[in-house]
């Protein structure tokens, strides 16, 4: 793999990484412990203060990809986090437009999780929003999302 290439990938998994630690339902603590990492460590990639190695990158894939395949056994319906992981794995080929269309995605999968949505209600409604363009105020859209799948989890 090309240099350019590993960079891209693992600078855009940096920009999304706190979403995606969400999505699998980790907490700060969480995650640095199954690392070995500080807090202090995952905060700052989180935030970017401290730029993630290509190295430290394939450690944490490697934890997220057990990760999946646990939820995968547990709930074949659970895909959410393997879909996100599926597109980071292209994203050195995606446009900005498609990368931050990506980055919206992980925002809405990491707030229905913090709601407490099921694996089921999460895949039906990024189904239904699949082929809903971008809509640029991003906030209000997530907390509709999020709102719909509370609907759901209630019936």
């Amino acid at each position: 793999m090309k240099d350019e290439r590993k960079k891209l990938i693992v600078e855009r998994f940096q920009i999304v990484s706190k979403q995606v630690r969400i999505a699998a339902g980790l907490s700060v603590d969480e995650l640095a412990e199954e690392l070995d990492f500080t807090k202090l460590t995952i905060q700052r990639i989180e935030s970017g203060e401290t730029k993630l190695q290509y190295v430290q990158y394939l450690g944490i894939r490697a934890f997220y990809d057990e990760i999946i395949r646990e939820k995968l056994d547990k709930d074949p319906e659970d895909i959410a986090l393997y879909n996100i992981f599926q597109l980071l794995d292209k994203c050195d080929e995606m446009t900005e437009l498609e990368f931050h269309k990506l980055r919206e995605a992980t925002k809405v999968v990491s707030g229905a999780v913090l709601a407490g949505a099921t694996a089921t209600s999460v895949a039906t409604v990024l189904k239904a929003i699949a082929f809903i363009p971008l809509i640029p105020i991003v906030g209000p859209f997530t907390i509709g999302v999020v709102f719909l799948i509370n609907k759901m989890r209630k019936k």
